[in-house]
């Protein structure tokens, strides 16, 4: 998910200054993008493993929104690549356009599922689907519109779009706000889970007071550190969010109990951990060495 929302920065600054900063985006896109779904077979696969009952049911209720973000991913891939090869700048520029659209388009679909499995709004297993409460209910809209707002805190911070560079840490702490308002008035269990696991909601509380102060003293490392608070916040929020779904049903009812399971999630994390430190790597030697 971190790397879905840094992708969506990567498309709002596609769509509000691609040519001013084209050379920063590119060193980005390069390492990420390919990332972002082999990072999502190791999700997939891990959920297939853990809760093969669980998949099926999600795979029925989310069939129409997971299908289409299917396509607009691979809509996304082919003009990504397009771009890369065409030879023709204003052809280039079209073409990373739809990459933005189809990637934005997908973000919003795949949050609207991702919302829709935590607070149970619109979906039940039993009954299926309402397509009007899933996607219009207030939750669903809170989290578009704090993901939009990670999005854009991490692309001003990555490229140092000017103005708002400097108000990017702001974005962030509006966008957890409105996340953390919404999950407490529309996903009950995670307001209660708050009570019991306080000490990670505070710890992230204080690295986003830390990236102000980076940002102030105007840090290289700030951009790298926003990153890492986003995803700190995604897994605060599944610790909080645990072992919830689809509202307040019991997560572990899905559970296979089966004696290959814990092997599978080892190797899943460890392929993640590697996959990780080598994306880590590759946006080291493609930006910040660079810029050193």
């Amino acid at each position: 998910m971190t790397l879905l929302l840094l992708e969506g920065g990567f498309a709002i600054t596609s769509l509000i200054a691609y040519k001013k900063y084209k050379e920063r985006l590119m060193r980005y896109i390069t390492p990420i993008w390919e990332v972002t779904g082999t990072f999502a077979v190791f999700y997939i696969v891990n959920f297939e493993a853990t809760f093969p009952t669980l998949l099926g049911a999600a795979g029925t209720l989310y069939a129409v929104p997971l299908l289409v973000a299917a396509a607009l991913i691979i809509i996304r891939n082919a003009f990504l690549i397009y771009s890369v090869y065409v030879g023709d700048s204003k052809k280039e520029g079209g073409y990373l356009k739809v990459y933005a659209l189809a990637t934005i388009a997908a973000l919003v679909l795949l949050l609207s599922v991702l919302s829709s499995a935590m607070s149970g709004i619109g979906v039940s297993p039993a009954t299926g689907v309402s397509t009007a409460s899933m996607y219009l209910n207030p939750f669903n809209i809170l989290v578009i519109a704090s993901a939009l707002l990670v999005s854009l805190s991490l692309a001003t911070s990555l490229f140092r779009i000017k103005p708002l560079e400097r108000l990017s840490w702001m974005f962030l702490i509006i966008a957890i706000a409105l996340f953390a308002f919404g999950t407490l008035a529309f996903v009950k269990p995670v307001g209660a889970n708050i009570m019991a696991y306080p000490l990670p909601v505070a710890l992230l509380l204080i690295l986003v007071i830390e990236l102000a102060i980076m940002q102030a003293n105007r840090s290289r490392f700030s951009a790298p550190f926003a990153i890492f608070i986003v995803f700190f916040a995604i897994n605060v929020l599944g610790v909080l969010q645990y072992p919830y779904i689809f509202g307040s049903a019991d997560i572990t009812g899905y559970l296979n109990n089966s004696a290959l399971t814990q092997p599978i999630i080892l190797v899943t994390l460890v392929g993640g951990a590697i996959v990780a430190i080598a994306l880590s790597y590759l946006v080291y030697l493609s930006y910040l060495r660079k810029r050193a």
